[in-house]
């Protein structure tokens, strides 16, 4: 019998988080070496720093993490 583990989704909602969002995406990404039932979503809020690019340049050999960039009207939006 195989077991089927529940699909987690992990969200991170940012903006002109440089300096935390390396932290934060290689926290999700050892999760997901022992957990890979895991989806992980990007939302950056158009970021003026280097967040998106670094984003991106760190989760480009994934295939769980998706990325998006849009304005948004703050956290609670972003988070919606």
């Amino acid at each position: 019998m195989k077991l089927t583990l529940p699909k987690i989704s992990i969200i991170t909602v940012c903006r002109n988080s440089e300096e935390t969002i390396a932290d934060t995406i290689h926290s999700v990404m050892a999760a997901y070496s022992m957990y890979n039932s895991i989806e992980y979503i990007i939302q950056d809020g158009m970021s003026t720093d280097n967040t998106f690019q670094l984003a991106s340049d760190i989760t480009k050999d994934t295939d769980f993490v998706q990325i998006y960039q849009e304005k948004d009207n703050g956290i609670y939006d972003a988070m919606n």
